[in-house]
């Protein structure tokens, strides 16, 4: 459907013109965009990684600048210690416009990110260090500039066995934020046809101004409906005294006078002030989770682009910024998730079910770390600030309580799929519903396809999402229950999915449900039924 050229300006209007073109646009201009993260105040990794969760058994695929010294020579022993005994497998982009004879990393922010996330030894362990590592060089020049990955660099990254797929970059121009693209399209249609493939994307770091209404500032990469959209929350290192004003040049309050790695109010965890925010142009809420993105520590490429050709590494690790390395630590947890789901008898789990669990775990961070007038993130839940939260795999895991984790399928529209539990104390409940859509239209009103309702029956009363009273949720493919107030002992409840709307049926679901003592009653199937959901319609203009 989508051809590349080189054109003259002036035969642009010529081709728009033709009866057999739907559409011209400009070619996306992409660029690239640890120990305190993982402990139990930020990201509370590093219990769950003593019970053994480390991302055994799952690859976690990096599409960025490529990774240390790449395939030079053959020898590993010139890559970064921390990955060593690591399973590493790359390739070169395939749209990658520079001549490489490997996949090394001459700008450094792509080793950065592989060690945020899989990293296996040293200071700054990864958050899944015990995944293996597929590289995808997709870095065009030695200053940050990227290529797009295509649909062959996806299904290299799946064949080498890929569930995971970390992308710290995008397109930064202002007149596509929020835009729903013909890449954005490709990006969901992707996920749609590799439904156990979790596609993470760092919300990119445009952010100015602390108001966040009708600010959208995300990257057309990020509107992708079935991606993971991550932005940057502050981490804490009170050592570092530096405020964004000196940072970033931030001129105005509340920014110019925050530190960068600690809360202004010395109390709440707060936003990275260049996190880029949402919503999407049709209102989708993105992102949809946040993790740690300020002066965050790594490991450092053995090629250092303060230099020229051929350079020594200068240090094993270095610092940088953004929700480029929030992202990273979070596909880091997805990996560990897969894992955790894994050893709970879903052999194959789907991308939905991963990042069901991630929200659904997803840690509240109130107003953020100024007072009034400055409301850094708005009290609506889920919001484009940082969607359903901060990530907590502590959470997300709660291996004290009783939590279901569930795939389903829609049979049909107006097809509603019900869950019986006990509830025999009181106690709070929690369920998170997320399905894998269809793709959208570039330029459409609405990009939602097939809309699911999520209802909770309490004994009493059927609560819908987010605790309505009726449907009112049309946009987004994620959708959650909190109990307003603790439901009493001894009810029976159910939570039901319905198809609400859309054109493409059966549509499969993942469920996360928290806080019932006994269920599903009966016991549903947790196998993944692997289905094709991407039915592509091609209409020609006659």
């Amino acid at each position: 459907r989508v051809w590349r050229a080189k054109a003259p300006s002036g035969l642009v209007g010529s081709l728009a013109k033709r009866s057999d073109v739907l559409r011209v646009g400009p070619k996306p201009k992409c660029q690239v965009f640890n120990d305190v993260a993982k402990g139990t105040g930020l990201m509370n990794v590093a219990p769950m990684q003593a019970e053994g969760y480390t991302g055994k058994g799952v690859t976690v695929a990096v599409a960025d600048t490529g990774f240390d010294r790449g395939q030079t020579s053959g020898d590993k022993t010139k890559l970064h210690p921390d990955f060593s005994g690591k399973s590493i497998q790359g390739k070169i982009g395939e749209n990658n416009s520079l001549y490489r004879e490997d996949w090394a990393d001459y700008h450094g922010h792509g080793t950065h990110v592989c060690g945020s996330a899989t990293a296996k030894s040293g200071s700054y362990k990864g958050i899944a260090p015990d995944a293996s590592l597929y590289v995808i060089a997709i870095g065009s020049d030695r200053y940050g500039a990227v290529v797009d990955v295509t649909e062959k660099d996806f299904q290299d990254a799946y064949d080498a066995g890929a569930r995971v797929v970390n992308n710290s970059w995008g397109d930064s121009r202002e007149e596509f934020h929020g835009e729903y693209t013909e890449y954005t399209e490709f990006l969901d249609t992707v996920c749609c046809d590799k439904p156990d493939m979790l596609v993470l994307f760092a919300a990119g770091n445009s952010n100015a101004k602390i108001d966040y209404v009708n600010n959208c500032t995300i990257s057309p990469q990020c509107s992708a409906k079935n991606v993971l959209t991550v932005g940057a929350a502050e981490t804490y290192r009170p050592d570092v005294n530096y405020t964004y004003g000196v940072a970033f040049e931030a001129k105005d309050r509340p920014f110019k006078d925050d530190l960068v790695a600690s809360p202004a109010n010395g109390e709440q965890q707060g936003m990275a002030m260049f996190s880029s925010r949402g919503p999407c142009k049709d209102g989708r809420f993105k992102p949809e989770i946040v993790a740690p993105g300020t002066y965050i520590i790594s490991t450092e490429s053995g090629y250092d682009t303060t230099n020229e050709k051929y350079p020594n590494r200068q240090s094993l690790y270095t610092v940088m910024f953004g929700t480029s390395m929030a992202t990273p630590l979070t596909a880091g947890a997805a990996a560990d998730t897969i894992q955790f789901l894994k050893e709970k008898g879903i052999s194959e789990p789907s991308s939905a079910l991963v990042k069901a669990t991630l929200i659904h775990g997803a840690r509240r961070m109130g107003q953020g770390q100024y007072d009034a007038p400055y409301i850094e993130i708005p009290e609506d839940f889920p919001n484009s600030v940082n969607g359903y939260g901060h990530v907590d795999l502590g959470q997300s895991f709660d291996l004290t309580n009783n939590v279901v984790f569930i795939e389903g399928v829609v049979s049909n529209q107006n097809d509603l799929v019900t869950y019986a539990f006990k509830k025999n104390q009181m106690g709070r409940v929690k369920v998170t519903l997320v399905w894998t859509d269809q793709p959208g239209t570039p330029g459409a009103r609405e990009e939602l396809v097939n809309d699911l309702d999520l209802q909770v029956f309490d004994g009493l009363y059927t609560h819908f999402n987010a605790n309505q009273s009726m449907h009112n949720e049309y946009t987004n493919n994620s959708e959650w229950y909190d109990s307003p107030n603790d439901p009493a002992a001894g009810e029976d409840m159910e939570v039901r999915v319905h198809g609400y709307s859309g054109m493409y049926y059966p549509q499969s679901f993942a469920l996360v449900v928290s806080g019932m003592d006994e269920g599903p009653i009966p016991e549903p199937s947790l196998a993944f039924a692997f289905l094709s959901l991407c039915g592509l319609l091609i209409f020609r203009k006659k």
